[in-house]
């Protein structure tokens, strides 16, 4: 009998070779029932594929609460087969080129480990889940990475400055955490086209480097900037989207304004802003939203404002304006929502009480700006747009436009 059962193991393959480490079983019995006999655990031989279990494993092995399971199927060696990852198909071995789990309610921290996915991996997804801690500084080394959210989590600590050094990052978004402090001079000077840093801790001001950033989507909202908005933050045309809804902003509304072009959404609301609009508004030719709500704006709304051609939505509602003129009059005419409650509009429903419009100024000095009743030139190759002489009509203001 015994020498029976030492021919049957002899005449076994070899335990080495792949075949013997099947995840999902051998076609010969023998050799899958005596599988347990070498290995428990059946790893990848390729190195690249080798690295990538180990990224995984030890990703796994740092995840403290998994309600879902959504991890159980992180065993043996096909790794294209594990939920949330996603493969190659062209290339042999496949290799990693997505994780995406989120909303899978996982708890843990972000193991330095999946910095060895670093030759293909080019979307990092795990948003809507419980991680907390910093990011890794390893993940520095995620030179293929294009897209990185880790939103709606528990993550802290000062801004990740060692993302800004991947080379192909374009979408960032590290909204609803707790990261705290300032924001760094170079997070604009990156190609970065979508930056998400609302709903943190952020602190201090505006980087000037704004004006300069080639990113179309900047979120800050719901943070605790303060300070005045950098004069020139607006140089940059690339920008469609800008939200820089409550945060501690304040002085006025820099004229540099006129830049943004192709902005659609403008978001100011929820500031302690001052001072009259800026005439630059008025070169906002592709503004659809457009929103000061919320501040300490006065003096009467221009009609350059509600003349814009793709306006959708305008609110103004709770500053201080006196009063608008024919043109945003006609704004319901034009299907354009128009919220202007919570001002100091003598007639108008919805106002504050005029004893707290007492002693409120119009406020154009102190902005250093010329009244908005002037003509404006938009900038259109890169200079800056620039006033020139009176006209007495706003029809006449808006001939001068490209």
């Amino acid at each position: 009998m015994y020498l029976q059962i030492l021919l049957t193991l002899l005449s076994l393959p070899n335990p080495t070779t792949p075949q013997s480490f099947s995840l999902i079983g051998d076609s010969n019995p023998t050799s899958s029932s005596l599988n347990f006999w070498f290995t428990t655990t059946p790893t990848p031989t390729t190195t690249t594929t080798s690295q990538s279990y180990t990224a995984l494993q030890s990703f796994k092995s740092s995840i403290t609460s998994d309600p879902t399971n959504l991890l159980s199927s992180w065993v043996g060696p096909n790794l294209c087969s594990y939920n949330g990852i996603f493969c190659s198909s062209t290339q042999t071995p496949q290799t990693i080129l997505s994780i995406d789990l989120n909303r899978a309610h996982l708890k843990g921290h972000l193991h330095p480990s999946l910095s060895l996915l670093h030759p293909s991996l080019s979307l990092l997804h795990l948003n809507s889940n419980s991680f907390s801690g910093d990011i890794p500084t390893s993940f520095s080394s995620l030179t293929s990475l294009t897209e990185l959210d880790l939103s709606n989590n528990n993550l802290s600590g000062p801004f990740p400055t060692h993302l800004l050094s991947l080379p192909k990052l374009l979408y960032l978004d590290l909204r609803f955490n707790s990261f705290s402090g300032p924001l760094p001079f170079e997070l604009f000077q990156t190609q970065i086209d979508a930056i998400f840093l609302n709903n943190n801790h952020f602190e201090g001001s505006l980087p000037i480097s704004l004006w300069s950033s080639s990113a179309s989507v900047i979120n800050l909202a719901n943070n605790h900037l303060s300070g005045p908005i950098p004069m020139t933050f607006a140089a940059s045309p690339a920008i469609k989207e800008l939200l820089f809804l409550n945060n501690n902003l304040t002085g006025c509304v820099p004229e540099g304004i006129g830049y943004l072009s192709d902005i659609e959404v403008l978001d100011l609301s929820f500031n302690s802003l001052t001072g009259r609009l800026p005439s630059m508004v008025s070169c906002l030719s592709g503004i659809e939203v457009l929103n000061v709500g919320h501040n300490r704006l006065s003096g009467v709304l221009p009609d350059i404002v509600c003349e814009l051609k793709r306006l959708e939505n305008l609110t103004v509602a709770y500053n201080f304006f006196s009063g608008f003129s024919g043109e945003c009059g006609r704004l319901g005419f034009r299907n354009v929502g128009f919220d202007f409650e919570g001002n100091c509009m003598e007639g108008k429903d919805l106002q504050r009480p005029m004893v707290d419009c007492v002693g409120v100024g119009e406020g154009g000095l102190s902005c250093f700006r010329i009244p908005s009743a002037r003509n404006v030139m938009c900038g259109g190759g890169g200079g800056p747009p620039s006033l020139y002489g009176e006209v007495p009509s706003s029809s006449s203001s808006m001939a001068s436009r490209p």
